[in-house]
């Protein structure tokens, strides 16, 4: 009923749309359905399940509504401000659409729960002539029909939707109790993996909506969602099919794989019927669903029948493997056919093909429908005694909601166990999840006008970088969350949760709202990944992770140089690089690749190397030339310091005086005698008021402080200062890190700033007070890296913005020290050794002269055994142990 509802308003109002305005409510309906789907995850489906009858779980869940749905309400309001079609006044509707939407939503979940059935038909019957008759009311009273009367009219029927469920439920009996925190930690344990299965399917349709919209244009994505209208009786038969199929397959679960067949030929026969009667009259038939104004298009109408066969091949394979108990195996097929339509999609796109994009879902979903329709005909290898022992033992244990909760858990065991990332023996584990993201964020294969950035104008490659970033999220969810340790983080990994979560509120009031929200989104992975590195992550990783990273740096100046690219802008003409990466991004990767071979090389690093010797030597010359041909001097001048400092903590005693002294005895005869070559070298061939403003970097910066004197406190926003230095100085960005911050986060940012590398440098230096011998290595690379970082981000701001090499690098390095202080303390918390064992001395014997005393044992000695030099006989004892002499008869 509800989904025939949608449906009924929606073709009533795409007539008066037009095809422009109905994909702007197509975005809108399916953002809310999104937000819907993972809503009742925690919400009503807790309240089906788990014990509604505990007035602390009822008190728990309404405090749990009231969050999500107040932070639902406002991410339909960026949503809404976002698509540009609404007026802030019209975001504010729409927002207060997705709050009532949501309080609806809770009702019709009670009414659910109680098995009333007819109840819930009723209210959903009420919203649909609620909306209707509003929808009609405006009409009347001369009211055109816009995106804001649309909204405004659904309001309104989830209004008396509410009004109505009110008078259908026995409020005076639904006792409240006082919210607990176990419980809520029960609910959302409970509900984690609910949601992210209930709203895979509708995120994909999002995400291929907003690309369409994005790509090809509103007014196209809306003939696409007219096409879809057509073939809307056999999505509705498709979607309702699953309703009914779980209790069937749970019931038969030995004959599933036969009930599977059936089910699929019969609903796919049902959507080619549909899609057969839909593309052969396309023409009068959307003339008559939505009106002769919007033109629509029979291959998208055919594309829409390939997805929903594929659609129904893939509904009765998943819902047996439901019934089996394996959903997650369904989760990872679709998430992973998920992934694949998304690519597909952005090929078609980019080929200008935009009503295929349903047949490309459809092609990635046939693989996996294919998939499970295989997985569902196997036979069930399920223990039954195990499925009717598990109720058993759990029963008797703990309240209503512990008992109900135990039973829920019974039906969703994981059958396909997920290969473990984080923690495991892999070397390179770690590897596969940094470097995918510094490649997608600093590996350009074109040249991207700087106004295009700071305005959060998407092409093909950030969709592509977005779709690394949210794989790798994925990937960490899959394979490495868990439930919560039970300890406590470090303290930098929680100053910089602190600072990222900061950083996105400052997205809000940033002048480029796009931009800073998916600069921020890519910042809170990255801070993810550095608490994962400090609770999961092993030494060993991450020092695959720099060997990886050593490698890529190499491979990339091997390959600028053989193939170099033009140069990124007249300014960096001359300057070497690779790709289309800036020479300042790619004297970060040269300069930290040199620091790190350079501290392999030195004694303390040795234990950890992976290849031969000679292979770090090779990489180093590889490496710093890359490194001097880019011309960085922040970069150079932060390698030099920290290599520095690599050799002389990498020394020990008084061969760091004599390392210091050889260095510097080298350093003044190099600049004594190739001083010209080295200033031509740091000047680039710039001029003197070039060289005196740094490149104009005085300027920026004298903007930057009256910028900051606007808005001290909290900033201008995060990204702001992209685009503000741009608009009127022509350069992007701070060109240092904590002008940047200053800029953008205010003085609030700077403090966090700061606390965070205050945190990670009392956390180092905790370290190197007590550092073990195996730990040398590591507190050394960490150091000189942090060293390197800073005296960059004199220069450049790369540090202070997210999503590129020196951000990245510097919460790895965050992340590596929560990694030393988990190993500190969990060595401090074993058990001191015991002491050793004194060795017993021999007891000294007084020595004796002559016979042995009466009383005292002799040992004889074997006569090949020689008389020990320390036990030698003294002459007169020597004497009286020798034999008597033979007499001799005299003559």
């Amino acid at each position: 009923m509800n989904a025939g509802g949608s449906l009924v308003i929606q073709i009533a109002t795409a007539r008066a749309l037009g095809a422009h305005t109905f994909g702007s409510l197509t975005l809108l309906t399916s953002s809310l359905v999104l937000l819907t789907a993972l809503y009742t995850a925690f919400v009503g489906d807790s309240l089906t399940v788990l014990d509604r009858q505990d007035p602390h779980l009822r008190g728990t869940v309404l405090a749990l509504h009231a969050v999500l749905s107040m932070l639902a309400a406002g991410v339909g309001y960026g949503v809404a401000i976002s698509l540009g079609e609404l007026e802030p006044v019209g975001a504010v509707a729409f927002a207060a659409l997705v709050l009532l939407w949501l309080n609806e939503e809770l009702c019709r979940r009670v009414l659910m729960a109680r098995l009333e059935f007819w109840k819930l038909a009723a209210n959903d019957a009420v919203y649909v002539g609620a909306t209707l008759a509003a929808l009609a009311g405006a009409t009347a009273a001369g009211i055109s029909i816009s995106l804001v009367v649309v909204v405004l009219a659904m309001a309104a029927g989830a209004v008396v939707a509410i009004l109505v469920a009110l008078g259908q439920l026995p409020l005076a009996r639904l006792r409240l109790g006082r919210p607990r925190p176990e419980l809520l930690r029960e609910i959302v344990s409970f509900a984690l993996w609910r949601s992210l299965q209930a709203g895979l399917a509708p995120a994909l349709l999002f995400v291929a909506r907003v690309l369409i919209g994005v790509l090809a244009g509103r007014a196209t994505l809306g003939r696409v969602e007219a096409a879809r209208l057509l073939l809307a009786p056999a999505q509705l038969v498709v979607n309702a099919a699953g309703n009914v199929l779980l209790p069937l397959y749970a019931a038969g679960a030995g004959r599933a794989g036969q009930r599977v067949r059936r089910a699929s030929a019969l609903l796919i026969g049902t959507t080619v019927l549909v899609g057969a009667v839909a593309v052969a009259g396309s023409g009068p038939l959307s003339r008559l669903v939505v009106g002769p104004e919007i033109t629509v298009p029979s291959v998208a109408v055919l594309a829409w029948a390939l997805y929903t066969c594929t659609q129904a091949l893939g509904l009765p394979a998943s819902t047996a493997l439901v019934a089996r108990r394996r959903s997650r195996t369904v989760f990872v097929a679709r998430f992973l056919d998920a992934l694949v339509g998304l690519a597909l999609l952005l090929g078609l796109l980019a080929a200008d093909h935009p009503a295929l994009a349903p047949a490309a879902l459809a092609a990635a979903r046939a693989g996996s429908a294919l998939w499970l329709q295989r997985l569902a005909g196997r036979p069930d290898p399920a223990d039954p005694s195990r499925a009717t022992a598990t109720p058993t033992t759990t029963a008797a244990a703990g309240p209503g909601w512990a008992r109900a909760l135990a039973r829920e858990r019974s039906l969703w065991p994981v059958r396909m166990p997920m290969p473990r990332l984080l923690p495991s023996e892999n070397r390179w584990a770690l590897a596969f999840v940094i470097l995918p993201l510094m490649l997608a964020s600093d590996y350009k294969l074109r040249l991207r006008d700087q106004q295009a950035t700071v305005s959060g104008q998407p092409d093909i490659f950030i969709f592509i970088e977005i779709g690394v970033y949210a794989a790798v999220a994925a990937v960490l969810l899959l394979t490495v969350a868990r439930a919560p340790a039970g300890r406590r983080s470090a303290t930098v990994i929680n100053l910089a949760w602190i600072f990222a979560i900061y950083c996105v509120c400052a997205g809000l009031w940033s002048p480029y709202r796009q931009l800073a929200l998916v600069r921020g989104a890519q910042l809170l992975l990255t801070v993810a990944i550095a608490q994962t590195i400090a609770r999961r992550a092993s030494r060993r990783q991450l020092h695959g992770l720099a060997h990886a990273f050593v490698a890529l740096v190499a491979a990339s100046v091997l390959f600028g140089r053989v193939h170099p690219f033009p140069p990124v802008s007249n300014l960096t003409a001359g300057r070497f690089t690779w790709l289309y990466v800036h020479p300042v991004v790619a004297g970060i990767y040269a300069g930290a690749a040199t620091v790190i071979v350079t501290g392999y090389l030195v004694r303390a690093g040795r234990p950890h190397r992976v290849w031969p010797d000679w292979v770090y030597r090779v990489l180093l010359v590889i490496v710093g030339y890359g490194l001097l041909a880019t011309q960085t001097r922040g970069a150079l001048s932060g390698a030099v310091v920290a290599i520095l400092l690599v050799i002389v903590l990498g020394a020990r005693g008084a061969r760091r005086a004599d390392l210091l002294l050889t260095i510097g005895i080298l350093a003044t005869i190099g600049v004594i005698t190739s001083s010209d070559t080295i200033l031509g070298y740091l000047t680039r061939g710039e001029s003197t008021e070039q060289l005196a403003t740094l490149n104009d970097r005085t300027n920026l910066w004298t903007l930057a402080y009256q910028a900051f004197e606007q808005k001290p406190l909290t900033g201008w926003g995060f990204t702001a200062s992209r685009g503000i230095f741009y608009s009127q100085i022509g350069l992007g960005g701070g060109h240092n890190a904590f002008i940047n911050i200053m800029v953008d986060g205010g003085l609030v940012g700077v403090v966090l700033w700061l606390a965070m590398l205050g945190g990670l440098a009392v956390a180092l230096r905790h370290l190197w007070r007590r550092v073990a011998p195996t730990e040398r290595a590591d507190l050394t690379m960490l150091t000189a890296l942090v060293v390197f970082l800073l005296i960059d981000g004199l220069t450049a701001e790369h540090m202070a913005a997210p999503a590129n090499v020196a951000n990245i690098l510097l919460f790895v390095l965050v992340g590596w020290t929560g990694t030393l202080l988990r190993v500190s303390a969990r060595r401090r918390a074993l058990p001191p050794p015991p002491p050793p064992r004194p060795r017993p001395q021999p007891r000294r014997q007084p020595a004796t002269r002559g016979r042995t005393p009466p009383g005292r044992p002799t040992t004889p000695r074997s006569p090949t055994t020689p008389p020990s030099p320390s036990l030698s006989p003294s002459p007169a004892s020597a004497q009286a142990a020798r034999p008597p002499a033979p007499r001799v008869p005299v003559p």
